[in-house]
């Protein structure tokens, strides 16, 4: 597939890895232990659609034809290509000149293929080709919503640049005190994480994957200091709108460890919640 001119260079999809909130199916909110797991569910689906944005524009409007990554990737046939659903506007607008703007604005609401609407802007702004290691992609949100959810903070991205062996990029992620506002209720977090993108070197994009590996920390919608660790890297293939796999163990107070299983790899909206002896199983929406 094409990693810098057609698709996603997510580069998460990932944080952006993305996604977008998580309810409950059957359990109740008023236990903190599992409102903790399903907040951090939220904010890694957010996160890495911001990020999957910028992937998109990248890889489509920010072509390179004659470079290394860009060879190696470079047959990606039209149907896999995958475009935001935001007006894109890149400044200044020739190839070799940095730093670059980026802005994809929604307005007052637009509707992706997959049914996700978002309204307001984001921003980015790039210090050099992403596929340089070095190169650092800040990310602000602007009245920022997906799905009526707000989204606000800073995120930085810094890339560790293009492997030639596994075909792959990745990038390091720092997230400070970013926040979620829901009807009422806000969860605000912090994490430094990386993500790695996988294009398996074929001409499509529907094999292609993304990792998430690192921890966070922030506040949950019942005021509770929390922490979580990525024990098993996280996977998300491009063509799908959830983590597939991997697991992540979360820490509230003096509360027992939560654990937030995503699966064995098979795409569906499904992951478990595990405190103790008692597993309950939540529905993924985005």
């Amino acid at each position: 597939m094409k990693l810098i001119t057609t698709k996603t260079l997510i580069l998460a999809s990932a944080v952006a890895l993305t996604f977008t909130a998580c309810k409950k199916d059957e359990t109740s909110d008023a236990d903190s232990d599992k409102v903790t797991a399903v907040d951090n569910q939220a904010a890694d689906d957010l996160s890495t659609d911001v990020i999957d944005q910028f992937n998109m524009v990248t890889m489509n409007q920010m072509a390179i034809a004659n470079s290394a990554p860009g060879k190696a990737v470079e047959a990606t046939v039209n149907e896999d290509a995958r475009t935001t659903s935001g007006s894109v506007t890149i400044s200044p607008v020739d190839y070799a000149t940095f730093p670059k703007t980026i802005t994809i604005n929604f307005g007052t609401g637009t509707v992706d293929k997959y049914g996700v609407v978002r309204k307001g802007k984001i921003v980015g702004v790039l210090s050099n080709h992403w596929w340089i290691s070095g190169a650092e992609l800040r990310i602000d949100m602007q009245d920022y919503y997906v799905n009526g959810i707000q989204v606000k903070g800073t995120k930085i991205l810094t890339s560790n640049g293009f492997n030639a062996e596994t075909n792959s990029f990745s990038y390091n992620v720092s997230v400070d005190r970013a926040r979620i506002n829901e009807e009422g209720n806000s969860f605000t977090w912090s994490a430094t994480r990386t993500v790695s993108y996988f294009t398996k070197g074929t001409n499509t994009a529907l094999d292609d994957y993304i990792t998430v590996t690192g921890s966070t920390s922030g506040t949950n919608r019942k005021g509770k200091a929390f922490t979580t660790t990525i024990i098993q890297e996280l996977k998300k293939p491009v063509i799908s709108r959830w983590i597939v796999s991997g697991i992540i163990e979360h820490k509230v107070a003096d509360r027992p460890t939560v654990t937030l299983d995503y699966g064995d790899g098979t795409i569906d909206n499904k992951a478990k919640v595990t405190v103790g002896d008692a597993t309950v199983e939540i529905t993924l929406h985005k």
